[in-house]
């Protein structure tokens, strides 16, 4: 596969073509997706209340603690003013799955999957952060 980055002034927005000679290419479906993925938005708000717009793959995970929403990027965190359930029903078909009553991880950066006591699971991600999964949510973790 052959990326070409081409700098023009002549463009408002950025184009993506892509050229292909297999429709069913498994890595050409995933580009495709992360691409689409980018365009996915969420509103999350920092300590000085400024508002960001981060990019879903951008996302580690998402916490919900005492009714408050946290999302947290590689080494940031932000505040959500939308509730944990709306997150969980629009986003799980996007790549954030539910770990735990109050969590949700971006499944793109989840480096490996450790078996723990009592069934559980203990996820590493790319930032070497740690998630226990819990028993409810571990089958879709099986070795």
């Amino acid at each position: 596969m052959k990326i070409w980055l081409r700098k023009s002034n002549k463009i408002s927005e950025n184009n993506i073509i892509i050229y292909y000679n297999q429709q069913n290419d498994r890595s050409l479906k995933q580009i495709v997706k992360i691409i689409d993925l980018y365009g996915l938005r969420l509103k999350a708000y920092d300590d000085q209340h400024n508002m960001f717009l981060i990019p879903l793959p951008l996302i580690y995970y998402i916490e919900c603690i005492d009714n408050k929403v946290f999302i947290y990027t590689k080494d940031e965190m932000f505040r959500s003013h939308e509730r944990f359930t709306k997150l969980k029903n629009s986003y799980s078909s996007e790549g954030l799955i539910q770990i735990n009553k109050n969590t949700l991880v971006n499944k793109v950066h989840i480096q490996s999957v450790q078996i723990e006591k009592e069934c559980r699971r203990k996820l590493y991600l790319s930032n070497d952060e740690s998630l226990i999964v819990n028993r409810k949510y571990s089958k879709q973790f099986s070795l």
